[in-house]
């Protein structure tokens, strides 16, 4: 669901009213998350040969994850303290990250409530009043400010918590009608002036909007929120592409290619699974996916360190698991992951410039696992996903 570089640094709005306080929410700086996501055609590559064997992520749990993680541990800050970088600072995104990755490990369930508390307050600690974060990476890790909301939000839900504060521009929006097609509408033109680029970094808005109100409200009665919610599947719906099931204008399509649809898709499904509400077109979507597989790779972007790959699992797998040509995705893209999951130097290597990159790869396998355990071996049962990864 992350997408490439947007040229526009400061997070537009399109309301009189709130352009100055999302302005002042937000700081940017020239750092960056430097897995970028290639939409590209996926070619070459190793050979899989879709297989019934398991594939073994055991080595990867016990002896390549921990060595990797102690990099970014901060050990001196509090718990949830982790570096982008090796030795850099404190970062909302790389506590994020690390966050869901274990959630989706099954080892988050290792900290106490105490200690997940702890590390809730440190993503908290990034949040401003306004309920937007302070991140120093700007676009590169997605569209922003809209991004970092959704996912500190999920984040958050992970640990079992919620954001410290509401975001005061997502609220305005909830509550005034007159606001929702006025925000929503202009990210479907081909040239939105919104400041994202493609239709898969403009969904970063459109579902960061949506799932961090859901995320704070989860678990309350809130009728002005759960009517902006309604209002907003209801306006996904609308506006699918007939031919891929995903939220991708036809033109969109055309200029950015097939993958940039299957990102914006895949954003889109992440949070309509959370609010437990069934995928139009879902077979469309499904066929849709599987035809962007690689049959070599069995990925769906050009390296495994994208999260492009997620995006094709979940949804060549969640429309109908029972589909042999959905068993079969998972089979030829397993024996990719692990070959790198479970090598050291591979994951040190690959994962050294951030820590964005490494959940997302997880994440696919553990879709792959929950839909199919007898193909994935592991110390503890995977789990995918949260509403906005």
């Amino acid at each position: 669901t992350h997408t490439h570089t947007q040229p526009n640094m400061q997070p537009p709005t399109r309301f009189e009213g709130l352009s100055s306080l999302v302005a002042s929410a937000v700081g940017v700086a020239a750092l960056g998350c430097v897995l970028l996501l290639s939409e590209s055609a996926v070619s070459g590559g190793t050979h899989n040969v879709a297989s019934e064997a398991p594939v073994s992520f055991e080595r990867f749990e016990a002896e390549v994850l921990p060595v990797w993680l102690a990099t970014r541990r901060l050990r001196a800050q509090p718990v949830g303290s982790f570096s982008f970088v090796p030795g850099g600072p404190s970062s909302a995104y790389a506590s994020a990250d690390v966050a869901q990755l274990l959630y989706f490990v099954g080892q988050l369930d290792n900290y106490t409530t105490a200690e997940k508390q702890e590390w809730a307050s440190v993503i908290d600690g990034f949040q401003n009043s306004t309920g937007f974060y302070n991140t120093p990476y700007g676009n590169l890790c997605g569209f922003q400010p809209w991004h970092a909301t959704g996912y500190m939000a999920s984040a958050l839900f992970a640990l079992g918590r919620r954001a410290k504060r509401d975001n005061q521009v997502y609220e305005t929006i909830a509550s005034t009608p007159s606001l929702w097609n006025k925000t929503f509408d202009p990210l479907l033109t081909r040239h939105s002036g919104e400041g994202c680029d493609s239709i898969h970094g403009c969904s970063h808005k459109i579902v960061g909007i949506p799932a961090t109100l859901g995320l704070y409200h989860h678990g309350q009665s809130n009728a002005t929120v759960d009517t902006f919610l309604h209002w907003w599947q209801g306006w996904v719906t609308d506006n699918l592409n007939v031919s891929s099931g995903t939220l991708c204008p036809p033109d969109q399509e055309a200029i950015k290619g097939p993958r940039t649809c299957l990102g914006a898709g895949a954003a889109i499904h992440f949070l309509l699974d959370f609010l437990d509400t069934p995928w139009p077109l879902a077979k469309r979507v499904q066929a849709f996916a599987l035809s962007l597989q690689h049959p070599n790779t069995g990925l769906w972007d050009t390296t495994l360190d994208q999260w492009l790959n997620l995006d094709g699992v979940l949804q060549s797998v969640h429309p109908n698991a029972s589909d042999p040509a959905a068993r079969k995705a998972c089979a030829r893209f397993l024996p990719t992951a692990a070959r790198q999951l479970n090598d050291k130097a591979a994951v040190l290597f690959t994962y050294a410039t951030s820590t964005h990159g490494l959940p997302g790869v997880v994440a696919g396998v553990a879709v792959c696992a929950q839909a199919y355990p007898d193909l994935v071996k592991t110390v503890r049962p995977w789990k995918c996903c949260t509403p906005f990864p």
